[in-house]
């Protein structure tokens, strides 16, 4: 069976072994992933693994069913201080329903403050029970202000993937 696992580009590093953890207390906590693709444009990153295992899998949803105000779902594991749950509502939407002339949407960003989360993890919609965005930058404020989420909508990550099949059909 193969998996798709996505990230934050600035996170991996081309010439680097990744091993994803999912069940740190099994027979066999670490699964080897290697690097499919990164995005230049959108900070996004795809790791490609194949596990015997049947893993739960969170279905990418879609950003534009959402508002401002809408509540989302962050688990992650900042700092390695183990699965945190955080929760929160987006702030600000920058969706356009335009394309650029060569087809590609334009770039998209979900704000959500206090949502908590690092890079890399998803957003995820409570309503839909998909993910909505991944994770590519908190904002925390010298001056004790507000913190601040930055997520790449998952419209910009099926993009990508629509891309990558395409160039692997070709290279075939």
């Amino acid at each position: 069976v193969g998996y798709y696992a996505v990230t934050a580009k600035h996170c991996v590093h081309a010439d680097e072994t990744y091993f994803l953890v999912f069940d740190e207390d099994s027979d066999r906590p670490y699964i080897k992933a290697d690097l499919l693709f990164t995005t230049d444009d959108t900070d996004l990153a795809v790791l490609g693994f194949i596990t015997t295992d049947k893993l739960p899998v969170i279905p990418l949803g879609d950003e534009t069913l959402e508002s401002i105000g809408s509540p989302v779902v962050n688990v992650s594991s900042p700092l390695g201080l183990g699965k945190l749950y955080f929760d929160g509502h987006i702030a600000a939407m920058k969706l356009r329903d335009r394309v650029q002339a060569d087809g590609v949407p334009d770039p998209v960003v979900l704000q959500l403050p206090a949502a908590g989360g690092e890079s890399r993890s998803a957003i995820c919609s409570p309503a839909q029970e998909a993910i909505i965005g991944i994770v590519v930058m908190i904002y925390i404020p010298d001056n004790g202000g507000s913190i601040a989420t930055t997520a790449v909508p998952v419209s910009q990550l099926k993009h990508a993937l629509v891309e990558y099949a395409q160039a692997s059909k070709e290279k075939e």
